[in-house]
């Protein structure tokens, strides 16, 4: 499959009342978004948008990681 096709997982991830489990998909996500090469291209912008929520997340260690995995882009 595609890299992108994995999304929806990590949409339900990002949703879980849990903020361990909200924390490990940001990150899982950041390791994918940081990941140079042209398969990810169609990843990267898919994910974004759920990168920039989970910046308004409750947890501050959930923001912070967000934000981190945005800059990677910057």
């Amino acid at each position: 499959k595609a890299p992108w096709e994995f999304c929806g997982s990590f949409i339900i991830a990002l949703e879980d009342e849990h903020e361990m489990v909200r924390k490990a998909a940001v990150k899982a996500i950041s390791k994918m978004f940081c990941w140079p090469g042209g398969a990810m291209d169609a990843f990267k912008w898919r994910a974004l948008p759920f990168l920039l929520d989970s910046t308004q997340d409750e947890a501050e260690s959930v923001r912070i990681v967000a934000m981190n995995s945005i800059a990677c882009v910057l």
